[in-house]
């Protein structure tokens, strides 16, 4: 009877010790925390995607851009990295390479490693905006964790603007059409964790004249990488045959897309075209260049 007295005690104590554990805890998850997510957009110009990519270790879920998420699982305690991105046209990503894309809401636990941390240019053409954020916390047990991600743009437009100098007649300038440009240096490859631009390539940006008469076109770039940035482009007056090759240093200019990708870049130059009356042989180049022979007349950069 004694000895059933004591452990009856015993079952009651730890029964005890059991609640007052339970009381002393703060949340439903006294071993773990509870991580909520909310996105700061302020430092973003551009249209905001409707949804994006929440990853931290080898957990992946869709979550809508512009309310609070709270992510449906206990993290154990310590250090956790969470990055968010979209998922834009004209990449290939992390999304692409190590998992699918998710159903809004829906989420997994990924059997692999974390995923590839870079996004490449696939189609400069097509590109879309992309938003990347990237936050590092050490979380603790019994502990609700509401933590703000501030995204950042990291794709800029750029609109580059031809205009005639006041030297340059109307019969000249409307004599004048631009066929193509090129603009070499630019990035095609961002790492995610460090934004750090590289792969340099060359893109083509379509040209065509504006309600103004001046010859205009957009681009949208990850910015610029290398020591080389040029704007090349092919002119043909009178509509001779042989064109011309005129070339625009464009470093100084596009460096400050690098640093803010939120602030257009407008870039205009002003260029001057002329042609002899009677002689239909010329010369054309761009200041300070050399010349490049053609037909019909000059073309400089002023």
């Amino acid at each position: 009877m004694k000895i059933r007295s004591i452990v009856s005690i015993a079952v009651l104590a730890l029964a005890l010790a059991a609640c007052v554990k339970d009381d002393l805890a703060s949340t439903h998850h006294p071993n773990g925390a509870q991580i909520s997510v909310s996105l700061d957009w302020s430092a973003v110009t551009a249209t905001r995607p409707a949804n994006l990519n929440l990853v931290t270790g080898r957990y992946l879920t869709t979550i809508s851009g512009n309310t609070s998420y709270t992510i449906d699982s206990i993290f154990a305690p310590g250090h956790y990295r969470l990055r968010v991105f979209n998922s834009p046209v004209g990449f290939q990503g992390p999304v692409d390479t190590a998992f699918a894309v998710l159903a809004p809401q829906q989420s997994t636990r990924l059997p692999y490693p974390a995923p590839n941390q870079t996004f490449v240019v696939s189609d400069p053409t097509e590109l879309s905006w992309l938003f990347t954020g990237l936050l590092d916390t050490i979380v603790k047990a019994d502990k609700d964790y509401d933590l703000q991600i501030k995204m950042t743009q990291q794709v800029g437009e750029v609109t580059i603007t031809l205009t005639p100098d006041p030297s340059t007649s109307p019969e000249a300038w409307n004599d004048m059409t631009i066929t193509s440009a090129l603009l070499s240096g630019v990035a095609t490859t961002i790492d995610l964790r460090t934004s750090a631009l590289s792969t340099p390539d060359t893109t083509q940006i379509a040209m065509f004249k504006n309600s103004a008469g001046n010859y205009e076109g957009k681009a949208r770039l990850l910015g610029i990488a290398g020591t080389t940035q040029q704007l090349r482009f092919r002119v043909s007056l009178r509509n001779q045959a042989k064109l011309i090759d005129s070339v625009i240093d464009m470093r100084a200019l596009l460096l400050p897309l690098n640093s803010n990708k939120a602030a257009a870049i407008p870039i205009t130059r002003a260029l001057k075209v002329s042609y002899p009356a009677v002689d239909p042989e010329f010369d054309a180049g761009m200041n300070p260049w050399d010349t490049i022979p053609g037909n019909g007349g000059n073309v400089y950069e002023e």
